[in-house]
């Protein structure tokens, strides 16, 4: 059985390296987080891959869709860190990531570009309930 990683992890799909991500990463990295930066190129890869679990591999073929969205996947985060982030967010006046994801044993197999297209289809299906 694949268990879910204790120490927490940041991946960033296209955040721009400016000074909003600075204040991110350097924010995370003082509560004890791991921040990557995953390019393009590796969004096909699994996620359980990208965050070097065992027993996820590199896809075979690379994918030629992408997204230019900004996401965020976090690893390893309990109630009381994801707190501390959203009200840092909050607190720092930052403008949000909109796509965020917590891993689970299920989109640990996804891909990015599978876990970005769910993500913004549950944004587009919230977005119509609150209209």
């Amino acid at each position: 059985m694949i268990s879910l990683p204790q120490k927490p992890q940041a991946l960033f799909f296209n955040l721009p390296r400016d000074a909003r991500c600075e204040k991110i990463e350097r924010f995370l990295q003082s509560k004890g987080v791991s921040v990557r930066h995953i390019p393009p190129a590796d969004h096909g890869h699994p996620i359980g891959f990208l965050l070097g679990l065992p027993g996820y591999e590199a896809a075979a073929a690379r994918s030629i869709f992408g997204f230019s969205e900004e996401m965020l996947l976090m690893s390893g985060f309990d109630r009381s860190l994801l707190n501390e982030l959203l009200t840092f967010f909050s607190r720092e006046k930052l403008r949000r990531i909109e796509l965020k994801a917590m891993l689970t044993l299920t989109n640990a197999g996804w891909s990015a570009v599978e876990l970005h297209s769910r993500l913004s289809a549950e944004r587009r299906m919230m977005s119509g309930l609150k209209k």
